[in-house]
């Protein structure tokens, strides 16, 4: 507020910072318009200031999104409850071989998805989604195959009226090749071990039967132990006899 109507200082003034230039005598009803008019301004003014620190806020987070949805080793892939392809991250692409030009807006069905498996994915995607993992397999632009095990949510995404779906996924298609082959070596080392206590069970057998035989052997040993043994002694009686008799003989000359 000044008395000098001088338009050098009220231009000085505005340029300072000022919102308005007010002579005196002060204008009641003028003054408070003005006032009015820089209060409803520097209300705006906040606004707008708490809005750009918002948006900024907002870019840096999703910047900050998007470095995690890229560099996390997960597969990400949203899609639309018809199968459309909106968004591929990296390690989706370098698990499959597609490129984000080449598979969005494709029907996941159609190019990802065998053709025994397509039938229970399209349900998956039409039912209520559900976190409970399960196992679907994804064909990669050069035909192979890998085992993903899912879990898909329900979400929303600009310029989509219904939820989409957004199915996190992880390859583990090694792990189940370790977890057969470590299946098959339990299996072989189970026929391993039957067949060896088969060997022992034979063993014993064959012991029982040995032991038997030992004891019919020495059941016949003993047996002919004795005979000999008897035979000795009747060859010995029989020498006895035989010197008694020459004796009489000697005795007794023959008439």
């Amino acid at each position: 507020m000044t008395g000098y109507g001088d338009q050098t200082l009220a231009t000085q003034a505005l340029r300072g910072g000022a919102f308005d230039y007010i002579l005196k005598p002060i204008d009641r009803e003028y003054f408070l318009s003005s006032l009015t008019r820089a209060l409803q301004l520097r209300h705006v003014s906040r606004q707008a200031e708490e809005r750009e620190r918002a948006e900024t806020a907002l870019r840096e987070n999703r910047q900050s999104l998007d470095t995690l949805i890229e560099t996390v080793p997960c597969i990400l892939a949203l899609t639309d409850r018809d199968g459309c392809i909106l968004f591929f991250n990296r390690a989706a692409e370098e698990l499959t071989g597609y490129t984000r030009d080449e598979i969005l807006n494709t029907i996941l069905f159609q190019t990802l998805v065998p053709a025994d498996a397509a039938t229970e994915v399209r349900q998956r995607y039409q039912d209520p989604i559900s976190v409970t993992p399960y196992q679907v397999p994804w064909k990669t632009k050069y035909g192979a195959e890998r085992l993903i095990e899912w879990r898909s949510a329900s979400m929303r995404w600009p310029n989509q009226e219904a939820p989409c779906v957004l199915s996190v996924g992880i390859d583990i298609t090694d792990r189940r090749r370790s977890e057969e082959k470590i299946a098959a070596l339990h299996t072989e080392l189970n026929q391993q071990v039957q067949a060896y206590e088969k060997v022992v069970l034979d063993l014993e057998a064959s012991r029982e039967q040995l032991q038997e035989k030992i004891v019919d052997l020495e059941t016949f040993q003993d047996v002919v132990v004795g005979r000999e043994l008897k035979m000795i002694a009747l060859e010995k009686e029989t020498a006895m006899l035989q010197r008694e008799l020459d004796l009489i003989k000697a005795e007794r000359p023959l008439a």
